[in-house]
This record gives structure tokens, sequence and C-alpha cells, in this order.
């Protein structure tokens, strides 16, 4: 048996060019490739530079908006979409922004109500209406008694349905883009993950700590002028950093008690957490995106075990493939805040008299 090939920290690109008439490899003329992505938005990017000239006269190679791109590293698609903005200057230095399909998703708003769908229903229905072709979708399960969308982005319509169907029945799911389709799939612990070390494929990282947003005591009031009072206070933290307070309010129609506690639960989650960023450049691992789970040892900066990649930035260029990693302790999910929808109660009849 023959003994696979280490990759990591080698590129080995292709770049295609698709104007609707004809397909061609461009890659001879790229001089570098940044392809990045971040949990939080809904879609990956892809920008390259190019010498987009043999003469300093005239372009080589006429890009427009619109544009189909296709880009591989070791004969492995890692993205495809279109071109959205280009540049370029007198020497013939040309730059490529291109976005992958789920950008529509943010691109288009939609004024809907859904009564007893699942998210699933919404997420194909939804993108095929919109001309998005949809790929692989998950079954979400939880059946919603009504969302409504009001001037709601695609992707902000498709978050509220995955964020409604997490707090019934604790599953996640995330969207991506795959060979331009895009896909609704579970979140799932992932058992193998990418070992990151310095010394090994590390090649920085860096570590900080904040506590400027940090608030440890936290008073919610809500319903009617205000009659119900909800107070959280961590005095571990209170004793370690001082007393830092906020006060929250909770508005809505007739609004209950078990609704403000738990609105005041999660906000003291938010507001007693203190805030880190890791961040750690190394060899790039196509496989290694937004999302990824990875096992880091770097001793100096004690970023050491597992963490999740929330954002992630590669760059391909003179043959070497670095990859910029955002890490996060959570596989924290876009979420948005978002109450179930109550049915009006329906006027009770009147006795006619007699």
């Amino acid at each position: 048996m023959s003994t696979p090939i280490m990759r990591g920290g080698y590129a080995e690109i292709r770049l295609e060019h698709d104007n609707g008439s004809r397909i061609a490899d461009v890659t001879e003329i790229v001089t570098s490739v940044n392809w990045s992505g971040d949990v939080n938005e809904a879609y990956r990017a892809l920008e390259v530079t190019l010498k987009n000239t043999l003469d300093m006269r005239e372009r080589r190679i006429d890009f427009e908006n619109g544009d189909r791109i296709r880009f591989y590293n070791h004969d492995e698609e890692l993205f495809r979409g279109r071109i959205f903005k280009f540049g370029i200057n007198h020497t013939g230095d040309e730059t490529l922004t291109v976005y992958d399909t789920n950008t529509y998703l943010t691109r288009s708003q939609i004024t809907r109500t859904f009564r007893n769908v699942t998210a699933s229903d919404i997420f194909t229905r939804v993108a095929r209406e919109y001309g998005v072709t949809p790929g692989e979708v998950a079954d979400t399960g939880y059946r919603i008694p009504k969302l409504v969308a009001n001037g709601d982005t695609l992707f902000q319509l498709f978050v509220k349905a995955l964020t409604l169907t997490e707090k019934q029945n604790g599953r996640r799911f995330r969207i991506i883009n795959r060979q331009g389709r895009v896909h609704l799939e579970e979140r799932k612990a992932q058992v193998t993950r990418q070992v990151l070390e310095s010394g090994a494929n590390i090649l920085s990282a860096s570590y900080s700590q904040s506590i400027e947003d940090l608030r440890n005591r936290l008073v919610m009031v809500g319903g009617d002028k205000d009659q119900f009072r909800e107070v959280r206070i961590n005095q571990q933290l209170i004793d370690k950093y001082g007393l830092m307070a906020a006060v929250e309010s909770y508005s809505g129609n007739e609004v209950k008690r078990a609704e403000v506690k738990q609105a005041a639960d999660q906000k003291f989650r938010e507001l007693a957490t203190i805030n880190d960023e890791a961040n750690v450049t190394c060899l790039g691992i196509n496989s290694v995106t937004s999302g990824s789970a990875v096992y880091v040892v770097e001793r100096m900066t004690g970023i050491l075990g597992g963490y999740y990649v929330s954002s992630d930035q590669h760059t391909f260029t003179n043959g070497k493939h670095e990859m910029r990693l955002t890490l996060s302790a959570t596989d924290d999910l876009p979420r948005i805040e978002v109450k179930p929808e109550k049915e009006p109660k329906k006027p009770k009849k009147k006795k006619e008299e007699r």
C-alpha cells in the first residue's frame, strides 16, 4: 500500500473562469487566492488577484460581474460562485471578489406567514422559489405552528426556523454550500479532529481575554407596567471582578412571567461571559473551515484542547497554503432571538337577544 502524501501547507491550485460561452483554465495568471468564511455569515468568499495583461496595454482576459468561477486545490473543488466585484489598475493587476450562491439568501427579502411546517419545508420551498438550488436537505422534524417573516432576508428566515427547531427538539442544523447548491445538514459530534501543534504545523498564535462587556448582575422587568421582575447574580464573578450591573426590559403582548424568566436566563448567560479570542495561523488544510473541530496544542498562549473554528481565511500564494483561524470553545451557530407566534384568540359570539 502506498503512503498518502501530506499536502498541508502545499498548494496546487486551479482556477476556472466561465463567462457563459466557454470555460477556461486561468491559473497561470493567478498571483494569490484568499478563500474565507465565518459561522455567522451565510456564504463563503473568494478573492483572487491576477496579472491580467501580456503587453501592459490591454487586458488578457475580460472578467465581468456575474461570470462563474471554480477553485480547486489538489484537484479537490473547494469553491464555486459568481463574480460580484472586479477592479484593475494601469499595470494589469486585477482583483476579483467572488461569492458562492448562498449569497443570494442575503440579497432577497420575504414577507409571509408559515403555519404547521418544518424548517426543512420552509428551506426547500423558499430556496426554489427564489432561484437557489437546494442540495441535500436534512429532515428537521419539528413542525412550527406559526412563523412570521416580515421583511426578513431568506437567511434570517431560515435561521429563525432553525432556532425554533433547536429550542423544541435540541437538534442543530447549519446551512452550507457545496458545488453551487445550498445544503441543510444536521450538526453532529465531530469524532475526527485535525491536530494543530506548535513546532509542527502552527506558524503563529495569539490569545486575548476581556471583561469590558461583562455584567455579573441583571435585573429584567416585563409585563404590564413591569409587574414581573427577575434578578440574576453571579457572586463568584462579583467577588473576583467587582459589581457590574445591567437592567433590561422584556416587552410583548400578554407577557407571562415564564417568558420573562426564560429571557432573563438567556440574557444573563450572554452578559456573564468573559470574552476571549484565540487565533492561530497554520499550514493550510482544505477541510478546516468555519464550523470544523480542531485540537490545538500551543503552550505559550495556553491554547490547549478542543476548539471550533468560528472564522477562517485560507491563503494560496507561490505554491504555499496557509490558514488563519479564529477559534471558539463552543460550536455556536447563528441564531436570531424569536418568540413562538401565538394565534389570536377568536372573539366569543354574543348570544342573540330574544
